[in-house]
């Protein structure tokens, strides 16, 4: 085949299959068509849907919202509801509408309603009263709308849609709060109390009239420009004192002293910070008190209190002094009241220590004296004059034993010259009037004191025996003895008697004189223990009665303390050779243990015994049970003296005669180890 030939074919049957491509072009197109009507139905459904949706949640905003919606047809002169029922359900016409208006602003809406069918404006707002209910009914609500023009295609208006909203809730609740907020202001502003606020970052909000006075508002040039152009976080009064961001209340007293503003006052602050729900601060309130007035009177008043208190300083003195004299001079001040026939006593003339009535008072005295101070109760003409007496009485109120008293006295008037009773003084003259018997009495006790003291000087040489012995016997012992230990320890034994010795002679000679009682302690770290077994040592050698045991009792190997080592010593020597006197059978025991944060030494023996009635006179001077046995009777007393001078005690224990006895002292000292 040529290609002519060839080419004809193919031209034969594209000529065939034109139309048949053209109708599935077209058929294509038609289905597309078709789909394509399909999705806009559906989209359009969609639409109206999603439209009718929105409609409806519109519909429930505007109901929440409380707002109405109404629209005014042009053509037909008709106002209706196109949401919410604001309008009567038949609708208004225009000039209906517009009479329900509140006059006040009813010209005012109909020019601008004018002025949208005019479409000079296409919107307005607009706030107004409207009655809801009719000419007989009215029923006023305060609304609030926004209107719009729509027009035809012609560009005339042909309807006026408004947004209504019923303001009349939120009007009240508005004035509510304008009326609590003038309330508040109201009362903020009368307050007693300056106040003022500030704002977070320091700066015056706001103050009362009570804090502008204090502060010199209209009074001082500047003092407003000051406080409100200062922050309060820069005040020298604060800075130092209050940190503002700590969110505490703070009280405080303050100098407030601003030269330049004419301020100086004494100022008491309390500034509150308030916060909100998150815990942050929104401002400051601050409260204050002007006490400048109270400071100066305090101030005065602590003058006066002291001024006072120096009177009554002078007042108390003279009375002390007075109280002093009269007690020395065992005088009382006394005052009679005649109406109530009662004497009063006292040392001052401020408290009364004793009271009794005139027939107490009488009847406290001896028969003999008992006429002459009813005789002078009775006379009318001597109780008007000052008077001086003396009477014996058998008791008083402070005194059981019998007294003479000395009464002087000046009658007293009341401002009528009528006697209301006397004032004086009462002094006790016992004492003068039994001089004589007591110099009598002293006579013979100086002249006891004299044989005493001649017989203790004659048997002197009894009380140093112990101590001398001792010396003597070791010191001839000293030549035969080798051993430098024991010879150490002799001569510590013959050292430590030669210092009893001198002391006893010490308190020998100054026990001669009556009237000493002083014995010096000399108080030193020892080990007591130790110190024990040398003094009984010593002692051991008085005991020399065949039938009679000498037991020491020393509990402890060591006894550190703090004593005079040496008046112990004493106090054992005068006890046990007290016992060696008296005992001739069975033992005489040497002791001591730790008791009561003290040093407890006794001496038991089975000696004599003491009657219980001179167990106490056995420590007095010169006192001897049995004047056969030798000795001054001054030991003794010299261990009572040693115990009362180391703030100790000391005593005797004893059955009786034939039941022996313990005598013990106790000394208070610390153990230390």
């Amino acid at each position: 085949m040529s290609i002519s030939s060839h080419i004809q074919n193919l031209s034969y049957d594209a000529t065939l299959s034109a139309p048949i491509v053209m109708v599935m072009v077209i058929s294509l197109l038609v289905l597309i068509l078709f789909i394509l009507i399909q999705l806009t139905h559906r989209k359009v459904d969609r639409t109206k849907q999603k439209n009718k949706k929105l409609c409806k949640v519109l519909d429930q905003v505007l109901k929440m919202g409380e707002y109405s919606v109404v629209k005014y047809d042009v053509r037909h002169d008709l106002v209706v509801n196109s949401q919410g029922n604001l309008l009567p359900a038949s609708g208004l016409t225009k000039q209906q509408f517009i009479e329900r208006i509140h006059p006040d602003t009813r010209e005012k809406a109909k020019v601008k309603i004018a002025q949208l069918l005019n479409g000079k404006d296409l919107e307005i707002s607009a706030s107004t009263f409207w009655n809801r209910g009719t000419e007989e009914h009215p029923e006023w609500i305060y609304i609030q709308g926004q209107a719009v023009s729509e027009t035809d295609n012609k560009g005339r208006v042909r309807y006026l849609i408004a947004s209504v909203k019923d303001l009349t809730k939120d009007r009240a609740e508005e004035h509510k709060k304008e009326e609590l907020i003038n309330k508040f202001i109201q009362m903020y502003d009368s307050l007693l109390v300056p106040m003022s606020f500030y704002d977070k970052n320091g700066r015056l909000i706001d103050l009362n009239k009570e804090m502008k006075k204090l502060c010199g508002f209209g009074t001082n040039s500047g003092a407003e420009e000051f406080y409100y152009n200062t922050c309060i976080f820069d005040l020298d009064i604060f800075t130092n004192d209050y940190d503002f961001m700590s969110g505490e209340v703070f009280n405080v007293c303050q100098h407030m002293s601003y030269s330049n503003h004419h301020v100086d006052k004494y100022i008491e602050y309390k500034i509150q910070p308030v916060l909100n729900k998150q815990g942050k601060i929104i401002y400051y309130t601050f409260t204050a008190r002007d006490i400048t007035e109270e400071r100066k009177m305090y101030i005065s008043l602590k003058e006066h209190n002291a001024q006072l208190q120096q009177a009554n300083k002078r007042i108390n003195d003279f009375e002390q002094q007075l109280q002093y004299l009269l007690k020395n001079s065992n005088m009382y001040v006394f005052r009679t009241d005649n109406i109530k026939q009662q004497i009063q006593f006292s040392y001052s003339l401020r408290k009364t220590e004793y009271s009794v009535s005139y027939e107490e008072y009488v009847n406290l005295m001896y028969e003999n004296d008992r006429k002459v101070a009813l005789d002078l109760i009775n006379d009318p003409e001597r109780l008007h004059k000052a008077f001086n007496v003396i009477h014996h009485f058998r008791t008083t109120p402070i005194n059981d034993a019998p007294s003479w008293y000395i009464i002087s006295a000046v009658a007293l008037h009341n401002s009528k010259g009528e006697f209301i009773g006397h004032f004086g003084v009462v002094r006790d003259i016992t004492e003068l009037l039994e001089t004589q018997e007591r110099l009598k009495i002293e006579r013979e006790r100086a002249d006891f004191s004299g044989r005493q003291k001649s017989a203790f000087l004659a048997n002197m040489t009894h009380e140093i025996r112990t101590p001398l012995n001792a010396i003597v016997g070791f010191s001839d012992l000293m030549q035969l003895i080798d051993d430098p230990v024991d010879r150490d320890e002799f001569i510590r034994i013959i050292l430590n008697n030669c210092d009893m010795l001198l002391r006893l002679i010490d308190d020998i000679l100054a026990g001669s004189d009556i009237h000493n009682t002083h014995l010096s302690i000399e108080t030193k770290d020892v080990d007591f223990a130790v110190v024990f077994n040398d003094i009984c040592q010593t002692l051991a050698q008085r005991v020399q009665e065949p039938g009679v045991e000498f037991v020491k009792e020393n509990p402890y190997e060591h006894f550190l303390t703090h004593i005079d080592k040496g008046r112990i010593q004493q106090v054992c020597t005068n006890f046990v050779t007290n016992a060696v006197k008296y005992t001739h059978q069975g033992h005489i025991k040497l002791g001591y243990r730790y008791e009561n944060n003290g040093l407890y030494i006794y001496c038991e023996d089975t000696g004599a015994g003491i009657p219980k009635d001179k167990q106490e006179a056995v420590f007095e001077r010169f006192v001897k049970l049995n004047d056969v046995v030798q000795g001054t009777g001054l030991g003794l007393n010299i261990c009572k003296t040693i115990a009362e001078q180391c703030n100790g005690k000391i005593g005797v224990n004893s059955e009786g005669i034939g039941h022996g006895s313990t005598f013990w002292i106790w000394i208070p000292c610390e153990q230390m180890g």
